[in-house]
């Protein structure tokens, strides 16, 4: 049986981290930055950029989708 901690604490790590880059102004250079910007974590108030945002969440959809495609075509083999 694989073990999960492994996910659970990159997925730690990311959100805080996310929230680390947040607050230095740069939310969109981050994947795990975008959930904190997007529901305005840190200042309710605040206004986003919707186009930037946008842009930033399909561009990292679209990178590690790609990315999780190759990975998954390198295990399977035909025979």
């Amino acid at each position: 049986m694989p073990c999960a901690a492994p996910p659970v604490a990159f997925g730690l790590i990311g959100g805080i981290f996310g929230l680390l880059i947040l607050g230095q102004g740069w939310g969109y250079a981050f994947p795990y930055s975008l959930l904190s910007l997007g529901m305005r974590a840190n200042n309710p108030q605040m206004t986003i950029a919707l186009v930037p945002f946008l842009l930033a969440c399909a561009a990292y959809t679209v990178v590690f989708t790609g990315l999780a495609i190759r990975l998954m075509q390198r295990d399977v083999t035909a025979e």
